[in-house]
């Protein structure tokens, strides 16, 4: 193909393009329909952030309450966690930064 011809094949390609684009022009939504979108995500959200919240809360609490009773109660369970985590927590921290690591390099 020689440079006239690619010219014009690309000159034919935007008309045709441009008539697909003015036949499919998408509808605008008027400006009160976005604005009342915009609202119910937020209002959605907001809940969403309450109820994720109000969850939080409650399992800080009962954790909380589990430790204090098991430190209480039974000392020699809560010793034992303590130290399972002191060893656990470093191991698991090596093996998350050699996953982060591998994941890393396959993205690459």
């Amino acid at each position: 193909m020689n440079e006239r011809d690619e010219k014009k094949t690309i000159s034919h390609l935007k008309e045709e393009l441009k008539k697909i684009d003015d036949i499919f022009e998408p509808a605008v939504p008027h400006q009160l329909e976005l604005d009342q979108r915009l609202a119910r995500f937020k209002k959605e959200r907001k809940r969403a952030i309450q109820k994720e919240l109000l969850c939080f809360i409650v399992l800080a609490f009962v954790i909380l309450f589990v430790y204090i009773a098991i430190s209480i109660r039974v000392p020699a369970i809560f010793l034992t966690v303590q130290g399972a985590a002191v060893v656990i927590l470093p191991v698991l921290a090596l093996f998350e930064k050699k996953r982060r690591r591998t994941v890393k390099g396959e993205a690459d």
